[in-house]
């Protein structure tokens, strides 16, 4: 480079046929490369490294640690000594987790361009951790809580909060303040080295911010209000609503809509052969089956809830369609963004045969339904007479039947009303 050039930026591409590009500043978060193997040295490496560097003419960015060693070392115009023995012997160190993975390249002709007098400090530099967003939420796939954690958040009751949030605040019956299970050891330590940016998005996902501020504000409960809030299910109606939807109205409507669809799924296959006869079979099935789903989502959201989907408004149709209107029809003082009903039988017949959630609904109650139902329901058949003949195991099985409620809702929800992709 001559001496009528400006000076370049290490942050801009080197090569002046190219576009002047503006790299990022912020440190690389993409993991760090496999450790070599005991047979392989660094220095071969990092000869190769050069060899590459010298065909490709931009530079990367380098990152916040790299950049203070550089304005350091523009101040001092020299080299540590005590920095210089720290890199000898560099190469003949098998690489482990707590090798640095950045090094400034050393001359050894005694260049002076600054990345040969940069030196890093004693002391590893580590990567920063980064977090990943399918561990933060709970499913990528379906948003509601797997059966496990129902399961399992069933038997606390610190969590009655997470459906009633009245609970939380504390009502006028009991006046106490709710008690959060403290976090392990290890994941504070972990989230200790996160910066601040990541704890914010960290906490906004998985909620450990809210349960920090109430773990603050929480005092500690004496042994009546403890029994108090055990026994909270007991005055209310939900836990009620979820066990009589179980054990009384789940299985003979799971019943009747599994004899309806086997038996005319059934027919109208087997009679495809004579195709009008077999097409009115096919028809009545499909109808019967988002007629049946739109009951089953009725019910599902009547009896339980929160959900982790709210329900369409307007309802998913059962046959008749809507579409925009025609041009007689807006002359005729229709509005243009307006919907109207759609008059032809054909068309709606042909949108339910061609629309996947008629065939969801299918599998839904043929498959899915019948396994959750009939568990459900001969395991609270037995359960809850007994545990209202004891008392003391109500309110755990009455939180338990609520939250498995929930659950097989949400299940409902995601496989009658969101199409498949």
């Amino acid at each position: 480079m001559s001496s009528t050039d400006p000076p370049s930026s290490p942050l801009l591409l080197h090569d002046p046929s190219a576009p002047q590009l503006v790299l990022s500043t912020t440190p690389p978060e993409d993991p760090p490369p496999p450790y070599p193997s005991a047979r392989r040295t660094r220095q071969n490496r990092r000869r190769r490294a050069l060899q590459d560097g010298s065909e490709h003419s931009h530079a990367h960015a380098p990152s916040d640690e790299y950049e203070a060693v550089l304005a350091h070392s523009g101040q001092t115009h020299g080299h540590p000594p005590h920095h210089a023995e720290c890199l000898v012997g560099l190469d003949d160190v098998e690489a482990t987790e707590t090798t640095p993975l950045l090094s400034p390249p050393r001359d050894p002709v005694g260049s002076s361009s600054p990345l040969a007098a940069a030196t890093l400090p004693p002391g590893a530099v580590r990567r920063r951790r980064t977090l990943s967003l399918t561990s933060t939420l709970r499913s990528s796939a379906s948003l509601a809580p797997s059966f496990a954690h129902t399961v399992f958040s069933a038997f606390h009751p610190e969590r009655d909060s997470d459906l009633d949030p009245d609970c939380r605040e504390g009502g006028a019956d009991d006046g106490e303040h709710e008690e959060l299970e403290p976090e392990p050891e290890l994941e504070r330590e972990v989230a200790r080295e996160y910066d601040h940016q990541q704890r914010s998005f960290a906490a906004d996902l998985s909620g450990y911010g809210h349960r920090q501020a109430q773990r603050a504000q929480s005092q500690q409960l004496s042994l009546t209000q403890r029994w108090r809030r055990y026994f909270r299910p007991l005055k209310r109606r939900a836990y009620y609503s979820a066990v009589f939807h179980l054990v009384v109205l789940n299985f003979p409507y799971a019943l009747a809509a599994w004899l309806f669809i086997f038996v005319f799924t059934l027919v109208g296959t087997c009679t495809l052969m004579a195709l009008p006869l077999g097409a009115v079979f096919c028809f009545i099935d499909l109808f019967g089956a988002r007629l049946l789903a739109r009951g089953e989502l009725a019910l599902q959201t009547t009896y339980h809830g929160p959900l982790s989907h709210p329900l369409p408004h307007p309802p998913l149709p059962i046959f008749t369609r809507t579409r925009a209107p025609t041009a007689s029809q807006i002359e005729a003082g229709v509005p243009a963004s307006a919907l109207v009903p759609e008059t032809s039988f054909y068309r709606n017949a042909y949108t339910m045969f061609t629309d996947a959630t008629s065939y969801q609904a299918l599998f839904y109650f043929l498959v899915i339904k019948p396994a959750i139902t009939v568990l459900m329901f001969l395991f609270f058949l037995v359960v809850v007479p007994v545990a209202a003949v004891c008392v003391v195991p109500l309110p755990a099985v009455l939180r338990l039947a609520r939250r498995m409620g929930i659950w097989q809702a949400n299940v409902a929800v995601e496989g009658l009303y969101f199409a498949a992709r």
